[in-house]
């Protein structure tokens, strides 16, 4: 009951809910199935295995950080967009 139960998206028409749900269902496991049978998934290598440390955790950098320096009105710019939206995060302050 409770996975039929949880079918229900709207309360009006639980019935209308839970058969829908229970169609979707199954013609997911079917394609699921399906595709399982007629296309072979190649095995993807390991991502950093080269690697010995385990602190990463995924992925590698695209490419290395690039530095640049903001000109002084580029500065003024960020600093005055900043104090402008200082309201809306007034309430998260507190």
């Amino acid at each position: 009951m409770k996975v039929l139960k949880d079918f229900v998206r709207n309360s009006v028409k639980p019935d209308v809910c839970i058969a829908e749900s229970y169609l979707a269902e199954e013609c997911m496991q079917f394609c699921s199935d399906f595709l399982k049978k007629t296309t072979s998934v190649e095995e993807k290598p390991e991502r950093n295995t080269e690697y010995e440390n385990n602190s990463i955790l995924e992925g590698r950098p695209i490419s290395a950080g690039t530095s640049f320096m903001l000109t002084k009105v580029d500065k003024n710019i960020a600093h005055l967009a900043v104090i402008q939206n200082m309201a809306a995060l007034d309430p998260y302050v507190e």
